[in-house]
């Protein structure tokens, strides 16, 4: 119970902390003063994570100040707060916690990341330069793939970051961090020209970073440094076919002296960078001209290559996004969505057309830019025909992605009128759409009277009835119908109304075998379960799929008015034989009254009171015990005497004493032999010193000790339903998986 009141309240601070919520926070603090030295000892996040992810300064300026050590606390994912405020930008935060430690840009996270690694990653410029003001050392720190943070620069492609780095190691005479190596030997200048980033769409990027990387380095950056390849950046550059932009960059790195690896051992020695290289200089100042097209210089079919590869890329990159929109599209059917449609569209239609529209535009024109540069190509008629696919293939999804947005569109606001039960609105509807009603079975697994019957509106209700009464049939993705619904949140009217249609609708099957009926019971719902009892007498029949009739139900869930309704109403249609029916471990209704778990007197006495001669006392379950078996396998509490005595009253027997008669008892109370027997139950089995062996004694009390023991300790060890694996959303390890979330 302690874990679940601290699960609770930890699940309402970090709440607070994802809000920003200031107030609430004092709520909790004058309710418990000691919450927030308890986080550490229970969770491995605390509330300074989630304020600095969400950017609320306030709220983190608060923990901050009664709880400093907070922005230290690494997360199950390897990330402390500082780690978090660095890589979602809020600077603000990020120098509240470097005001109060500096050395906190160099905590390692996951995979070796530092809150500096975080924001390079990010492009972060105003963090980065706030950390390097603050914390010079921060710029040592490695991954464990032994990466600086100007690599993760070069590869993340972020210059604005390289450039503020590069400004930085010039200005404290700290270049030699330039020619670090990573656990594969090479340096930022390798990266910079890797063959495995050379996409067209970063040609012009990467152009800027080799440049940028010698422009003012050149006397000390190692630019024939050779990595654990035995390669130079040259050789990284020459070993693959030429693409566009690589001239460029081998003038530039030839131009600062750079070798191929062979070169080097062949002249035995290494050259530097030269600052006043020409070619560099005359690149970085005509770059635009340098670049623009040339009619006597460039020839056809290098305009045509590159022209290819340009539209090649739009193309891919605009198929991708037509295919697999951003957000990427919902799974299920649910309450404002459907299956299939996208996650954007959902939330904000107009953007989403805009997206899709332009995105069409640019993947049409990009295939006929290729139909047009390959027309005099060889095998044109299987170009022609994989071009046609692609536009085939793009245009229909499209199409198909618009229909069902739309259609999910007027669902959703079908659905919200049906949530309200404005039925002004409906007849607006149908009259915009005569058919809307028809084609909701077609596009999703819910319907209008789903909604109603859960809202409890009766005319609205009523009203889908009318005009499509198959709707009260139609089971929803979590496997309910109207009729479900209707009957668990206890609006009778409608459920009449349904009942009144089709009276065997009291036994749809739906969850797990649940029905209207049992749903009825759990809620305990007793006029609306006298209606279905008087409407449909076979629905008493029905049980779940763990073989529960409808009286199982009422016991396991304390409903004693619901109890007493089905035992009345057996005992008026002469069905008691249904009171000994067994779920799938053998449990009659009155095992489930005795057991240890949920022992209940008084449903025992109302099982017995009327029912004594049809209701099999002595019933063995799978595991062969009889009720009073399970009374008296387990340590006696309050209660169980009376339990006991009942149970004796009606002639109740231990599963041994059954084989040792030979015979089965019922609770009949006409049996002297029973009566006898139950009155002078406690007698027989107290321990007599003439008549019972010390051997005897000692086996059973052996047998019940071990019993207890294995079982308390196995309950304790491992509670029911076992533990939670992780942290997610303020769900604490410890937590029982059963226990209820407030």
């Amino acid at each position: 119970m302690a874990d679940e009141f601290s699960s609770a309240a930890m699940d309402r601070l970090f709440h607070a902390a994802q809000t920003g919520d200031i107030e609430e926070l004092h709520q909790l603090l004058a309710r418990n003063p000691l919450i927030l030295h308890q986080v550490p000892l229970i969770c491995a996040q605390n509330p300074l994570h989630f304020a600095s992810a969400a950017g609320h300064l306030d709220f983190a300026e608060k923990i901050l100040e009664m709880k400093p050590e907070f922005a230290r606390q690494v997360n199950a994912e390897g990330y402390s707060p500082m780690h978090l405020a660095s890589g979602c930008g809020h600077i603000q935060i990020a120098r509240e916690m470097i005001r109060i430690d500096s050395n906190i840009c160099r905590l390692e996270g996951k995979e070796g990341t530092t809150p500096l690694h975080l924001a390079v990653l990010g492009g972060r410029v105003d963090l980065i330069i706030e950390m390097l003001a603050n914390c010079e050392g921060c710029i040592e720190d490695v991954t464990v793939q032994k990466d600086t943070a100007l690599h993760l620069a070069v590869k993340s492609f972020q210059l604005e970051s390289l450039q503020v780095l590069l400004d930085w190691t010039r200005q404290m005479d700290k270049e030699e961090i330039l020619n670090r190596k990573d656990e594969h030997g090479n340096t930022i200048l390798h990266l910079a020209i890797w063959k495995k980033q050379r996409k067209a769409s970063l040609i012009f990027m990467k152009f800027f970073a080799v440049d940028l990387l010698l422009r003012n380095n050149s006397r000390t950056l190692e630019v024939n440094a050779i990595n654990n390849s035995g390669l130079t950046a040259r050789d990284l550059l020459l070993i693959f076919p030429s693409e566009a932009g690589d001239r460029e960059i081998q003038e530039i790195l030839q131009g600062a002296g750079a070798l191929k690896a062979q070169e080097l051992t062949f002249h035995h020695t290494t050259f530097t960078t030269s600052t006043d290289g020409p070619s560099v200089n005359i690149h970085s100042e005509d770059l635009v001209e340098y670049f623009r097209f040339h009619s006597g210089r460039d020839s056809p079919s290098d305009v045509r290559s590159a022209l290819l590869v340009i539209t090649v890329l739009v193309a891919t990159a605009t198929y991708q996004v037509g295919i697999s929109p951003p957000g990427n599209v919902w799974q299920d059917d649910s309450q404002g969505h459907l299956a299939g449609t996208s996650v954007l569209g959902t939330h904000d239609l107009i953007s989403y057309i805009i997206l899709v529209s332009c995105n069409a535009i640019g993947f049409n024109v990009s295939l006929y830019a290729i139909a047009t540069l390959t027309a005099k190509f060889p095998l044109q008629t299987e170009l022609q025909i994989c071009l046609l696919a692609l536009y085939v293939t793009f245009n229909v999804a499209m199409f198909d992605a618009m229909v069902k947005e739309f259609s999910s569109a007027v669902m959703d606001r079908l659905f919200q009128t049906a949530q309200t039960g404005d039925i002004e609105e409906l007849h607006q509807f149908l009259a915009r759409d005569p058919l809307i009603l028809h084609q909701i079975p077609l596009i999703c697994a819910q319907n209008p009277l789903h909604f109603a019957s859960a809202a409890g509106h009766l005319d609205f209700a009523k009203k889908i009835l009318e005009l499509k009464p198959e709707f009260d049939r139609q089971v929803n993705a979590e496997g309910y119908s109207p009729m479900h619904l209707a009957s668990g949140c206890g609006h009778i009217q409608i459920a009449r109304e349904m009942i009144r249609i089709d009276s065997n609708i009291c036994r749809l099957a739906g969850k797990e075998g649940a029905t209207p009926l049992h749903l009825a019971v759990l809620g305990g719902r007793v006029d609306l379960i006298s209606e279905m009892l008087s409407n449909c007498e076979g629905c008493i029949e029905d049980v779940t799929v763990q073989k529960e009739t409808a009286l199982h139900l009422a016991v396991k869930s304390f409903q004693l008015e619901s109890l007493r309704v089905f035992l009345d109403w057996t005992g008026q249609m002469d069905r008691e034989e249904i009171l000994n029916r067994k779920d799938e471990h053998g449990n009659t209704v009155l095992h489930l009254a005795v057991w240890k778990k949920q022992r209940q007197a008084s449903a025992v006495d109302l099982l017995l009171e009327n029912n004594s001669r049809t209701l099999e006392v002595n019933a063995v379950n799978k595991s062969g015990l009889t009720a009073l078996d399970l009374l008296l396998i387990f340590p006696s509490e309050a209660g169980d005497r009376e339990i006991q005595e009942i149970l004796q009253g009606a002639g109740a027997l231990k599963a041994q004493d059954l084989n040792l008669h030979d015979t089965t008892f019922t609770s009949s109370t006409h049996d002297p032999l029973v009566n006898d027997h139950s009155k002078d139950l406690v007698d027989y089995f107290r321990f007599h010193s003439g008549r019972d062996s010390p051997s005897d004694v000692r086996s059973a009390l052996l047998v019940i000790a071990v019993l207890v023991a294995t079982a308390t300790y196995q309950v304790g060890i491992s509670p029911p339903g076992s533990v939670w694996q992780g942290i997610i959303k303020a769900i604490l390890p410890g937590l029982l998986s059963w226990a209820p979330m407030t």
